[in-house]
């Protein structure tokens, strides 16, 4: 069966669960799906999306996945994913919000850019950067790896890239990892760069971002190997999801240092080995 086909029938699961399925009454799973509905239209009419946290104070991780899975339909539009992402990989990101796990979302595929684009922030309700690391598959999987080992054979290019998420959630302050879920994680689109050996080392990783010739990012790798094991882990529970991993896809690796709001100007990120990135935001 060919991957769109899948999701056509995944697309008419998810309307079924959305308008009621007489064989899922609980009151939990209609509360999701009440809030789902309630996601998409805020989506579809360019308006903020409400915390999900607020609606349901006992939201556990597993339910807002499961709200994610129904909003994820409406923003692929009927496309199979480009790939996913990967958040709070580094334990410094967990041990600030207690949690014990990373955090993934589904990467349109429509959102994948390449090249030195032009963005416009008129295309953006509040679009934010994040310097990141893309792992780029080199084979399908579709069984759990054992260790982190097998996420590093799997893997056939790493790629600098910027993930262009648009914040469109009502408040971010807090900040809360379930509305995030929920919500997707943002994903909208992502810049990647050039095609990398997947033997570089990483966790000797430092990326220099400016912004009309001033420092406007900068990160350094505390040295481990965290960004390897973010991508194991997620890689695992994105298959957990029922999603496809397949060739080509890309799995980002998580925010490294602080997500910078876009500001208009011309930008360059230097990630040394991994190459340089060049776009304009206007």
């Amino acid at each position: 069966m060919n991957r769109q086909l899948c999701f056509s029938l995944f697309g008419l699961l998810v309307l079924l669960l959305i308008t009621g399925c007489p064989n899922n009454t609980s009151e939990q799973r209609i509360a999701e799906q009440t809030i789902a509905r309630t996601l998409i239209e805020a989506d579809q009419s360019k308006s903020p999306l409400p915390s999900v946290k607020a609606e349901l104070p006992d939201i556990s991780f597993e339910s807002a996945y499961r709200i994610q899975k129904l909003f994820v339909q409406h923003r692929l539009e009927g496309l199979a994913p480009g790939g996913y992402k990967a958040g709070f990989t580094t334990s410094a990101s967990r041990e600030s919000f207690g949690l014990k796990t990373p955090t993934t979302g589904v990467l349109p595929s429509q959102g994948r850019l390449t090249g030195s684009p032009t963005l416009k922030l008129s295309d953006y309700r509040l679009l934010w950067l994040e310097t990141e690391i893309a792992f780029e598959m080199g084979v399908d999987l579709t069984e759990p790896l054992e260790e982190v080992l097998s996420a590093k054979e799997a893997i056939a290019y790493l790629r600098a890239a910027i993930e262009l998420p648009d914040v469109t959630l009502k408040s971010m302050d807090p900040l809360i990892p379930e509305d995030l879920v929920a919500v997707n994680m943002l994903a909208t689109s992502y810049l990647l760069g050039s095609k990398n050996s997947p033997d570089l080392d990483l966790s000797q990783l430092t990326i220099s971002m400016t912004r009309n010739g001033e420092l406007f990012h900068s990160y350094e790798s505390p040295g481990s190997d965290e960004l390897w094991e973010g991508a194991y882990w997620a890689i695992n529970h994105i298959l957990s999801q029922g999603y496809p991993i397949e060739k080509g896809m890309i799995i980002l690796g998580g925010a490294l240092g602080q997500p910078k709001k876009a500001e208009p100007g011309a930008y360059e990120a230097d990630y040394g080995v991994f190459g340089k990135i060049n776009f304009e935001v206007e």
